[in-house]
């Protein structure tokens, strides 16, 4: 069947790049009445003018990103920004002026472009992320190398959203108070054995480790985060598995599973399962501390910009469906909503990408860049007014699921 549905994939692939194109070439002849439309929509209902001088204008530099634009949406968009086509000064005050958009086209009908209906039946109605297809996804998403995310990120490399709420005056700060609140959520005691689902380069697995007495094991589809993790951890009670958290196979092996920012991972398809899996793998009482992003219910689970660029195969759930499933294995004990941090987070991120990309720029193409401060940017200025937030949430197990 997973052959069936790869062919079924492979086949939508190549009929969104020939839609894309027989769109493209239908819409060029009309470029100067297109031009016309967006300039007139951007200026009146966002108040931003192609061709102005203030720091939120958009400089347009290639007829061609009118018929991209329109019929590509913010992939395509994008894709002009990586060509130089168009730039703007400030493409966080873009991005804020877009979520200010009070008008009837929102970006979240924007983003898809033309072929929405053929995105929406790739990434939505199957089930992509299957253990195969997700370490390939971790792959396309997470394998750049240490050097690139150590351009941005803290000294431990957590590449999730920090926590400012003790006062952290910067990334560093904020990513170790992070760590001090989970630790605190997880309840730890000595001798304990927990669970670290997604742990990346293993920053967090080694601060457990290192600070409470107990035995880690930390889970990644990534090779090399394994790799780094296991350096790290060199000596420390933690062990570091290349596996996906469904290949698991210990049932009520753990007293404490924390699980930051791998729901967005999952798939669509795959939420009870995944609950069902950390029900069975807790021990009686266990607690789960799962930090993550969702959307709000009319808001789109998933963005092709993203899908392409940065997370191929992310799906981010509604608050309303993680509490739908969970509710079944789990009580809901604390809820901690993080989207301000969120959007400090991502804006110091983009300033150190920033200031520091000169430093290996000479290794990664351009686009790269470019297309991590298009990300950022968008995620700097949301603090969950918009495409999504973010939150914490610690859970304890059931004595029975439902």
């Amino acid at each position: 069947m997973d052959h069936l549905v790869t062919l079924v994939l492979t086949v939508l692939d190549y009929l969104i790049i020939a839609w894309d194109f027989v769109t493209y070439c239908i819409l060029v002849p009309f470029t100067p009445l297109i031009k016309i439309f967006i300039d007139w929509f951007f200026r009146t209902q966002l108040n931003i003018k192609v061709g102005g001088d203030v720091a939120w204008d958009i400089q347009a530099y290639n007829w061609r990103c009118y018929p991209i634009g329109l019929s590509r949406g913010l992939v395509g968009v994008a894709e002009c920004w990586m060509n130089g086509w168009i730039t703007v000064s400030n493409l966080e005050l873009l991005f804020t002026k877009f979520l200010e958009n009070k008008g009837p086209l929102k970006l979240k009908y924007i983003e898809p472009g033309s072929s929405f209906l053929l995105y929406r039946v790739r990434w939505n109605w199957f089930n992509i992320q299957t253990p195969k297809r997700a370490k390939l996804f971790c792959k396309m998403s997470y394998n750049l190398g240490p050097d690139f995310f150590k351009t941005f990120l803290d000294s431990s490399l957590l590449f999730s959203v920090s926590y400012y709420g003790r006062g952290a005056a910067n990334i560093e700060d904020s990513q170790h108070h992070k760590m001090e609140l989970t630790a605190e959520k997880l309840q730890l005691k000595a001798g304990m054995r927990v669970l670290d689902l997604g742990c990346g380069f293993g920053g967090l697995s080694r601060y457990l480790a290192k600070n409470f007495d107990i035995q880690v094991v930390g889970v990644t589809n990534s090779s090399s985060m394994a790799a780094y993790a296991r350096d790290i951890c060199y000596g420390l009670p933690v062990e570091i598995r290349e596996i996906d958290w469904r290949e698991i196979s210990e049932e009520k092996a753990f007293d404490r599973i924390v699980g930051i920012e791998i729901l967005f991972h999952i798939g669509s398809h795959n939420l009870e399962a995944f609950f069902k899996k950390l029900f069975n793998l807790l021990k009686p009482n266990g607690i789960l501390v799962l930090q993550d992003f969702s959307v709000k219910k009319d808001a789109a689970h998933s963005l092709n910009f993203l899908q392409k660029f940065v997370f191929p195969g992310h799906y981010m759930f509604s608050l309303a469906q993680i509490f739908a499933i969970s509710e079944k294995y789990f009580s809901l004990e604390e809820y901690l909503d993080m989207s301000r941090d969120m959007a400090r987070f991502y804006r110091e991120a983009l300033h150190l990408l920033r200031r520091n990309w000169d430093t290996i720029s000479d290794k990664y193409d351009a686009r790269v860049f470019k297309i991590y401060e298009i990300f950022f940017a968008a995620a700097s200025v949301d603090e969950g007014r918009g495409l999504f937030s973010a939150q914490q949430m610690v859970f304890q197990k059931l004595r029975k699921s439902l």
